[in-house]
């Protein structure tokens, strides 16, 4: 981390998940869970393909930080790395989906209205 801590506001945190919903929606991704807490976010999205997830984790922190910067002046919003992981199965995506959706303290929680997982 280059900068000091970033606590986001509520204000920001219904900014970050919007940004993080239009990006999945204009990559054509699917955005499963979210959780935006002051501190630190969890996601789960589905991609066609193999992609490796550090590269959807910085598409994704790109698109919201150019959103923060635009409302609240250029900043570094994010750590340079965060832990990201592969799903393998329907149940695994299904688990993570319920551990994201039950973080205590989130100030904005995201569950996608079509939690079938059609199409995987």
């Amino acid at each position: 981390m280059g900068g000091s801590p970033v606590w986001l506001t509520l204000q920001q945190a219904e900014m970050v998940l919007e940004s993080f919903q239009e990006t999945a929606r204009v990559q054509g991704w699917w955005l499963g869970a979210g959780a935006v807490m002051a501190n630190h976010v969890h996601l789960v999205v589905t991609v066609d393909g193999d992609p490796e997830p550090g590269t959807l984790m910085l598409r994704l922190k790109n698109y919201a930080s150019r959103s923060l910067n635009k409302a609240w002046g250029k900043q570094d919003w994010w750590t340079a790395l965060g832990s990201t992981r592969k799903l393998d199965s329907v149940e695994s995506i299904n688990a993570a989906m319920r551990y994201v959706f039950e973080q205590s303290g989130a100030l904005k929680i995201f569950q996608s209205d079509n939690p079938g997982l059609a199409g995987l």
